[in-house]
């Protein structure tokens, strides 16, 4: 659970204040209005989590880690296999959801 949570906290790293506005509440409604904990697990926020919660730990362990597959399942098998044979090409967001700059690269601007 602490890895997929730690996702979360790496989304709000990258969209700053607005991930109260785009995951955060995607992630709210979507926990209130699914019955099924299934269906909320495939949700793209609580997947863009998962995936930044299993790049992180792989990164930070060099891959020695044990990554709980049944409760932060990743559904996108292909994803899996990209981030495996080339970590600099995987996708975070669907195409309609526009990667934010992170922001660090804001700093000059504030």
């Amino acid at each position: 659970m602490f890895q997929h949570e730690y996702g979360h906290y790496r989304q709000g790293q990258r969209w700053g204040p607005a991930y109260l506005l785009v995951p955060a509440l995607s992630s709210f409604i979507s926990a209130l209005t699914n019955d099924e904990p299934s269906e909320h697990n495939r949700t793209w926020a609580e997947q863009n989590a998962n995936k930044r919660g299993f790049e992180y730990f792989h990164n930070k362990t060099n891959g020695d880690f044990l990554w709980d597959k049944d409760y932060n399942k990743i559904h996108d098998e292909a994803w899996l296999e990209r981030f495996q044979t080339k970590p600099n090409d995987v996708i975070y967001y669907p195409p309609a959801i526009p990667a934010l700059p992170r922001m660090s690269n804001l700093s000059g601007f504030l």
